[in-house]
């Protein structure tokens, strides 16, 4: 996947960017989902949310973190600070971001859903 940077020039977006990526993503769409599908909210939201910023923000600049997912981190530093509950549509719009750029990231060892074979050993 090629990425434009700030100067429009193409960077590569590799395997373990997309590993890098999806960690933390990961980490906050189990929070945001679980509060915004069972109103749950996690004990530890707020670590997994700041750790979540802290790592997303701590990526090299050729993931593209800006470019793939612009208003990510000003969401999620919005949540942190007034809670899950205080803004809605914040959290509507993180899991939209979050979803999108799951749905294209490509882990190793991990099956995507247009693949005809799910398991894990090779067929």
């Amino acid at each position: 996947m090629s990425v434009p940077n700030e100067r429009g020039h193409a960077w590569m977006v590799g395997m373990q960017d997309d590993v890098e990526l999806a960690d933390p993503l990961v980490e906050v769409r189990d929070v945001v989902e679980s509060y915004r599908c069972c109103g749950v909210t996690p004990t530890d939201w707020d670590r997994v949310l700041d750790r979540a910023i802290t790592t997303l923000d701590q990526l090299p600049q050729e993931v593209g973190i800006a470019y793939r997912l612009p208003d990510l981190l000003p969401h999620l530093r919005i949540l942190l600070t007034g809670g899950l509950g205080s803004a809605p549509n914040v959290i509507d719009e993180v899991s939209a971001q979050v979803a999108a750029a799951l749905s294209q990231a490509r882990v190793p060892g991990i099956p995507r859903p247009d693949q005809d074979y799910w398991g894990f050993n090779q067929p």
